[in-house]
């Protein structure tokens, strides 16, 4: 069994159910390997779920515990941050800012097994405005390319 808010995710396609019974209705389909987060063990056989926002129950059967990448998503966001030095990006403390919080998700994700809803909400804010600023920068450099022509 596993302990509270642990992101699993589907062995198969399943559904999420209304309550702890494969009878009661059905609030979601899901296909295999889609990611839900079990908010408590609610008896040998059900987890509770949140997934979009709503709580269901899955089937202990239908859902393993999803194997985090650090590696990866460090590579993503080094890349993300090179992208950044590449376009001459001069907001320094914005990167410092996000260099920081790199570092504080890459402890986070290093030191637990478990990739708990924190930790997940802070990478994809960390890639979200990685990204924005990537974006802002590449269109600072095209309008001024722009203007010198």
């Amino acid at each position: 069994m596993q302990s509270n808010n642990t992101l699993m995710i589907t062995k198969e396609s399943t559904a999420l159910y209304s309550t702890m019974d494969t009878n009661s209705e059905i609030v979601e389909q899901l296909e295999e390997g889609t990611y839900v987060m079990v908010t408590r063990c609610a008896d040998d056989n059900w987890y509770e779920v949140s997934y979009r926002g709503q709580t269901s129950y899955i089937p202990v059967d239908a859902v393993s515990v999803a194997e985090v990448d650090v590696d990866a998503i460090t590579d993503e966001i080094t890349e993300a941050q090179d992208d950044i030095a590449a376009v001459g990006h001069n907001q320094d403390n914005m990167v410092d800012t996000i260099v920081g919080y790199v570092r504080d998700s890459q402890a986070l994700l290093a030191g637990h097994k478990m990739f708990t809803s924190f930790a997940l909400i802070a990478v994809l804010a960390i890639i979200a405005l990685t990204l924005d600023i990537v974006i802002t920068a590449v269109k600072k450099k095209k309008t001024e390319n722009d203007d010198e022509e």
